[in-house]
């Protein structure tokens, strides 16, 4: 999945930020997909490199991968409920309601 979200924040960086969504149709899954892209723009703009960052409430790791990819030192996640993620090579500490991502 880190592969995954490099390669995306790599291809979205390379067009500018998209405008509010006006003239598109306004899925779920599209809504979805527009705000990780202006997420990654965001992230990019204000530099998230070398920071210890945190993302509160995740349901899957998509977003602390995006956040790995562009260079955070490490991602801790606060979650209400527990839940076990294997990410391959990325090391995941479990805690009660919390995942630590580097």
């Amino acid at each position: 999945m880190i592969e995954q979200a490099k390669s995306f924040v790599s291809n979205v960086l390379r067009t500018p930020p998209p405008g509010p969504p006006r003239t598109h149709p306004h899925t779920s899954t599209w809504l979805t997909q527009l705000t990780d892209v202006w997420l990654v723009h965001a992230l990019h703009r204000h530099g998230v490199a070398g920071l210890k960052v945190a993302v509160y409430g995740s349901t899957s790791p998509w977003y602390e991968c995006i956040l790995l990819a562009l260079g955070a030192h490490s991602v801790t996640t606060i979650e209400v409920r527990m839940y076990t993620i294997s990410l391959g090579g990325t090391l995941c500490h479990h805690h009660r309601g919390t995942n630590v991502y580097y």
